[in-house]
């Protein structure tokens, strides 16, 4: 979420969803399962990628910020690497499946199957 800058910390369900997808967050060091960062925190931490839910207001918001500094300054916004994936992945059930396999497919296009979706 943006505002609050919420994200996801180790030992959630998204983590482990990274994680099989080939991703870290740039929380993993954080002990909080749902840290708030300041918008220095993240730029400091400068993800190389945003992996968001497609939800209509996040989109808008995003769409604004991103204009402007600092958020334009980050690498994830400068490389273009803004991943908007189905809101069924802000909910644990079935569809996180096909979300991971769809994030893992994005951020490593060359791969041509993935052993780690399911494990």
């Amino acid at each position: 979420w943006l505002e609050p800058l919420l994200t996801t910390g180790p030992h959630t369900f998204l983590a482990d969803m990274l994680h099989r997808a080939g991703a870290q967050s740039i929380t993993a060091d954080l002990q909080q399962k749902w840290p708030r960062l300041s918008l220095e925190a993240v730029i400091e931490r400068d993800p190389d990628y945003l992996v968001l839910p497609r939800i209509p207001q996040l989109e808008e918001r995003l769409a604004r910020l991103v204009q402007q500094p600092p958020w334009s300054e980050l690498r994830a916004v400068r490389d273009n690497r803004i991943v908007w994936l189905d809101e069924a992945l802000v909910r644990p059930g079935p569809r996180v499946i096909e979300m991971t396999e769809k994030l893992a497919r994005t951020l490593h296009p060359r791969q041509t199957h993935w052993e780690a979706v399911g494990r």
